[in-house]
């Protein structure tokens, strides 16, 4: 139902029906308990469609095991991941589950240096953790369309994010610290 029909049709209702629906829209779409059933979608990427998985099987802690490797993520924040956008993003999201802001952003899919700066010193990245990766891989092809090729490369894309970001981030932080350390000087 479009927002706007929902909206209206709450209005026509007594206080106590409005409540209830917008208790229920509330519990529906801000604290979802249960996962989307299962539906095909379609991958605008690639235009396959995408599998949803009808429930996520979450042990007595709330995890759910991606792959055989045992990786585990919160059942929560599976639901709260957007299954209608494209496998790229999705895989992106999960991978900010598995790993942390600095691991992805020092760290590649092999760990090799790139042959594209053979030639620049450039420090070489640690590699991801190959069981997370390979669960990882394993959970993107189980539950979309997407290749182990296009989850790889969805990986790299978003350690190369990552690490963009934090320089940026340090480029930020450096900008203050000397704006900060130049107001000082100036008072004296």
């Amino acid at each position: 139902m479009p927002p706007l029909r929902r909206a209206y049709d709450l209005f026509q209702v007594d206080e106590a029906d409005q409540l209830e629906k917008e208790l229920s829209f509330i519990e529906q779409n801000i604290f979802p308990n249960e996962c989307i059933n299962q539906k095909i979608l379609e991958n605008t990427t690639s235009n396959e469609p995408i599998m949803l998985p009808e429930s996520f099987v979450a042990d007595e802690n709330g995890m759910v095991l991606i792959g055989p490797n045992g990786t585990k993520i919160s059942k929560k924040k599976l639901c709260l991941i957007n299954w209608g956008s494209n496998g790229p993003s999705i895989t992106r999201k999960v991978l900010m589950e598995v790993f942390d802001r600095n691991t992805l952003a020092f760290g590649s899919l092999t760990g090799k240096p790139s042959p594209a700066f053979a030639d620049i010193a450039k420090p070489t990245k640690s590699q991801l953790d190959p069981l997370k990766v390979a669960d990882v891989i394993h959970f993107m092809t189980e539950y979309t369309e997407m290749t182990a090729k296009e989850v790889k490369g969805s990986i790299t894309t978003k350690c190369a994010d990552e690490n963009k970001m934090y320089r940026q981030r340090q480029k930020k932080r450096m900008e203050l610290a000397l704006k900060i350390k130049t107001k000082k000087l100036r008072k004296f």
